[in-house]
Formats: C-alpha cells, structure tokens, sequence
C-alpha cells in the first residue's frame, strides 16, 4: 500500500476486512506519514461499502502534501461535483478520474461536473472519465494548465465544439454523453489522434497538425470512412494509422500518397511500408 513517494490505497486487497476497519487502517497510515509524495492511487471498484467523506480525505491529504500523479478509480460517487480540491492543485502533474456517473438521484445529468475554479499550472496530462466535459469548461480548464499535453477524455464530450490549445500534443475523444453540431480541433502541435463514435465529417480542422498516428473508429456513429474527408489532409505524414468501421474506403490512402507511413490498418485487411 505504501512505497518510497508512493501511496496505492485498493479496497479489493483487504475485501476480508470490514470497511471501518479498512478505513481506520488508511488514517492511521496517514497520520503518521508525512513525508514526500509523488503519486496517490485510489481504486474503489463494484459495490464495495464507502464513506465518501472518507475519499474525500484522502483525496485531501494528497492535494496537501503536494502530490504529482493522483489516479483515483471510484465505482460511483455521492456527488454530482467532483472535489475542488483537486483542480486547483499547482503540484499535479498528471490526473487520472473515473468515478462513475451521475448520482443516481440527479435527474439532470449523467455524468459528474467539473467545478467552476480551475487552475492545474503543472498538469501535463489528464485522463477524465464520466465527466461532462463542455466548450465552456475547456475554455476555463486548457489556458489555465498551460503545460497540458496530453488530454483524453472518455465518454465526456458535452455538447463539445472546440479543442483549441497551442501544446496539446495528444488528444483521445472515446465517447460522449450528447453530440453537438460539430466538432473542431485547433491544435497545431498534436502528434496523436484518437477518435471513438464521432463521424469524421463532423470533425473539422484549425491550426491543421501533421499527425504521427491516428486512430479512428466509427463503428457506433453509423458513418463510413472514404477517404475524402477533411481529416485525409491530417494523415498525409502520419507513420500510423488505424482504420475501423463497417465499410471503410481507403483508395485514396495508398503508398503514394503517404511517403513516410509505417502501417495502415483497416477492419478489412492490414497493410505495411516494403521496408517495415
């Protein structure tokens, strides 16, 4: 549970416990710790007992000794907000969320809420769960985590229309709560593309990157890949690219046209460079 900078807090290795005196167990750890920490891992899975004021101590403790990575993997979650502390920690270096949907007494949304303040200076990465994720909360979130790079978010998109930033280098979009109108990437810098569920042609282009590897899959949206979108442009350098969905053309993205390409790999076949 506890290493050198490290603390890793799992219920299931003590499933022969009692909550209370798991519990009790993790304070008492706690208190008497008062050192370094780098990364703090919290994994609650299933429908295991939890006191949520619990998690949020703990959460707490993590955010005051100036943690770097904090990673916490909850079930579910008694509130629609998800804890302020945690978006207003300078330390941070890297966030991992999940922590289920909505309360099941929240009529009016699905997943859990950002909070208004946010304010993450060292955040390099972020990996965000069942978390409404909207234009406005990007618009509040990426200027004020200007080191962000790394940027996924799974079944979040909330009526999102723009990822704009002038560092992110890798951004997954896996899923979604409500589709837009459209959405539209500006981001000169990124390297790496994924995109789960979400038509291409509804996906447009600003500040066009020179991708390194792409990975699209529209096997839920309904829509095909031809090779004429807007996106074809994006790919023309890319070392990597996968392909997935229920008829997938790719006539227009032979070897010719991609000079620099390791691997292309589609539902219907995999093709590699001569000289991989």
């Amino acid at each position: 549970m506890e290493s050198d900078g490290s603390i890793r807090i799992d219920y299931s290795e003590y499933e022969h416990w009692n909550y209370e005196k798991f519990a009790c167990f993790v304070n008492n750890m706690l208190l008497r710790r008062d050192t370094y920490l780098h990364t703090f891992k919290l994994r609650f899975k299933g429908y295991h007992p939890i006191n949520f004021k619990d998690v949020r101590t703990w959460i707490g403790y993590a955010v005051k000794h100036n943690v770097k990575v904090l990673d916490v993997d909850l079930g579910r979650y008694d509130k629609t907000l998800l804890p302020r502390c945690i978006f207003t920690c300078p330390s941070l270096q890297e966030l991992n969320l999940s922590m289920g949907e909505a309360p099941y007494d929240d009529l009016e949304h699905e997943g859990l809420l950002l909070p208004d303040i946010i304010k993450l200076p060292s955040l390099k990465r972020l990996t965000l769960c069942d978390v409404e994720v909207s234009l406005l909360d990007l618009e509040h979130m990426i200027p004020r985590s200007p080191v962000l790079e790394d940027m996924h978010l799974v079944n979040c998109a909330q009526h999102l229309e723009l990822v704009e930033s002038n560092v992110l280098k890798r951004l997954t979009i896996d899923g979604f709560f409500g589709r837009g109108k459209g959405l539209t990437v500006a981001a000169p810098l990124l390297i790496h593309f994924e995109c789960n569920g979400w038509p291409l042609e509804e996906i447009s282009w600003q500040k066009r990157p020179s991708l390194e590897s792409a990975h699209i899959d529209t096997w839920c949206s309904g829509r095909t890949f031809d090779g004429q979108s807007d996106f074809t442009g994006m790919v023309l350098h890319a070392r990597r690219l996968v392909l997935c969905g229920s008829d997938i053309k790719t006539t227009t993205l032979q070897a010719p046209r991609l000079p620099g390409w390791t691997s292309i790999t589609t539902r219907h076949g995999f093709y590699s460079s001569p000289s991989s």
